[in-house]
């Protein structure tokens, strides 16, 4: 998942629901039974690139997506949102399809499309009638090695990105965010926001940019997704006539890994705000380690909807806070298990820290209750279920799995994996992570010109 505003864990495509009963109904009638799983059916061509079908003919509909590997991850220092500028950059044309004829094809047939870029991938995807849908991978084809970017295109886009740059430093919750993981992370590219930093995006050149596209946007190193109203052998046909032409070359990986915490890390950030905010994280083991599907858990036992532990505590029974939130921020690598409170006042926000710390002792001397585990469980795996409802949500929970891990057993899996978590388990891993040298924590405080009771600070 990108580093952005703090929302739920849910925010990768997955709609809420007003009633779970409809939910769970609409569900029965769309997606597999998970004890089958996602049967998906991929093959790679010629020149490296992934294919990966969903056939789900529930709707005369299909979406489409061509994912890279390529993100904030994967930027030097001083190069910070090169991937996020490019992907701007890809809705600028090629030859064949110049600027704006792209958007105007997939919506002359009544489609949708779009484009995001996170730590380790960028996206870009459509949704078309069945009848249509080769339309998108003729396009991305084309623009995966045809791209136009000229000086003033690339600078029009640039002022975009930096406008989207200032509206995020404008917002108090994001500047707190931002400087957590700025904080947190000293040398792996979680400390770097995924749209960069200013500086690094106005010194952004035509042919760093080029450069970028040129190494990372080659067959080998995507993933096509398709999913909808098709047969896999026709899209793995057309897939080949799209895309097999196209010359391919390897793609080498990699970033720098994180060194231990050895110490707790604080910081304060200021800006114009009414109310105070604070966020407290530990640094958590990534998919590889078991415990990630621990703290999957945890998450929801401390945070999610009103019977959630810190919601009870802080909010509800407490008043001491007007929300919490939070998440198990994580990939591949190591990432944040964090917390996201806003006290009622400024005077608050140490008792509020105290009440978060207390709960997580609790944790690590009383086991949980199952009948309270069971619970979490069944809401973590029901959000992952919700997360397929729809041919975009499938796409993304498939193209995503194939893209990190290789197949599509980590969609597969998760649910098993979400119930085979125990009480011992969260025990084990609350006293081995969330501890205090692994600690940062970060206070979003009211500057003095936002004093408004006549008083100085």
């Amino acid at each position: 998942m990108t580093k952005q505003a703090p929302t739920p864990k849910s925010r990768a495509r997955n709609a809420g629901r007003a009633s779970l009963a409809c939910g769970l109904a609409l569900l029965a009638l769309t997606l597999p039974v998970f004890g089958t799983g996602l049967q998906v059916k991929d093959t790679t061509l010629g020149d490296g690139l992934r294919v990966v079908v969903y056939e789900n003919h529930a709707a005369p509909v299909v979406n489409t997506e061509v994912w890279y590997r390529v993100g904030a991850y994967y930027e030097q220092s001083g190069y910070t949102g090169i991937s996020h500028l490019l992907e701007h950059s890809m809705f600028n044309g090629t030859k064949a399809y110049p600027k704006g004829r792209y958007s105007e094809l997939i919506e002359g047939f009544g489609g949708e499309e779009n484009a995001f870029t996170s730590d380790r991938y960028t996206v870009y995807w459509a949704n078309l009638s069945a009848d249509h849908y080769e339309l998108e991978m003729k396009l991305e084809a084309d623009r995966m090695q045809n791209l136009l970017l000229d000086s003033a295109e690339l600078e029009r886009e640039r002022n975009v990105v930096m406008e989207e740059r200032r509206l995020g430093e404008n917002n108090p919750d994001d500047a707190l965010w931002e400087s957590f993981f700025a904080t947190a992370f000293l040398t792996h590219p979680n400390h770097n926001p995924v749209i960069g930093w200013m500086d690094d995006i106005g010194r952004l050149h035509q042919s760093s940019v080029l450069a970028h596209y040129r190494k990372y946007y080659s067959p080998s190193n995507a993933v096509l997704c398709v999913v909808g109203d098709v047969q896999a052998s026709k899209v793995f046909a057309q897939a080949a006539g799209c895309f097999g032409p196209i010359k391919s070359h390897p793609v080498s990986l990699w970033h720098p890994v994180e060194a231990e915490q050895r110490g707790e890390r604080t910081f304060t950030v200021k800006r114009d705000v009414q109310t105070p905010a604070v966020m407290v994280g530990w640094h958590v083991p990534g998919v590889a380690d078991p415990d990630f599907y621990t703290f999957e858990v945890l998450q929801s036992l401390l945070m999610r909807g009103v019977t959630s532990r810190l919601y009870n505590r802080i909010v509800y029974s407490g008043q001491k806070a007007l929300s919490v939130d939070g998440g198990n921020e994580t990939e591949v690598d190591p990432g944040e298990f964090y917390v996201f409170a806003i006290p009622r006042s400024e005077q608050l926000i140490d008792t509020v820290l105290q009440m978060v710390y207390a709960e997580i002792e609790t944790l690590k001397t009383l086991a949980v209750k199952d009948s309270e585990l069971t619970r979490v469980k069944n809401q973590v795996i029901a959000d992952f279920t919700f997360g397929q409802d729809d041919n975009g949500g499938l796409a993304y929970q498939i193209a995503r799995s194939y893209l990190l891990f290789g197949s599509v057993d980590y969609a597969n899996q998760y649910p098993t994996r979400i119930s085979a978590v125990t009480a011992q388990d969260i025990m084990r891993a609350v006293k081995k992570y969330l501890v205090e040298d692994n600690r940062t924590v970060g206070r979003l405080l009211p500057s003095p010109a936002a004093d408004t009771s006549g008083e100085g600070k």
